[in-house]
């Protein structure tokens, strides 16, 4: 059980770095986007955004009620967004 909780929160951090460093959380905003839009705005394949955006929802740093637009969790918003920083 503990090599597999390591293996979680390795997988965790790998996911939020790469949304962190490919700007996802700010190509999201404020509301809800398709992987489409979101690879548009960060210049990626559309594709490859997708699986990154579902694994974002597998870690619950983004939500997604149909597996086809995300968006930030009301409460992380703050933390996520450089925009909303102090």
């Amino acid at each position: 059980m503990e090599l597999l909780a390591k293996a979680e929160g390795f997988f965790d951090t790998c996911v939020v770095t790469a949304l962190v460093d490919l700007g996802v959380f700010e190509a999201i905003g404020e509301q809800a986007r398709t992987a489409e839009e979101v690879a548009s705005a960060i210049d990626a394949d559309p594709a490859s955004v997708k699986r990154l955006l579902a694994a974002g929802v597998v870690t619950r740093f983004l939500d997604s009620d149909d597996g086809e637009r995300f968006s930030l969790p009301q409460a992380c918003r703050n933390v996520l967004l450089r925009s909303a920083g102090p």
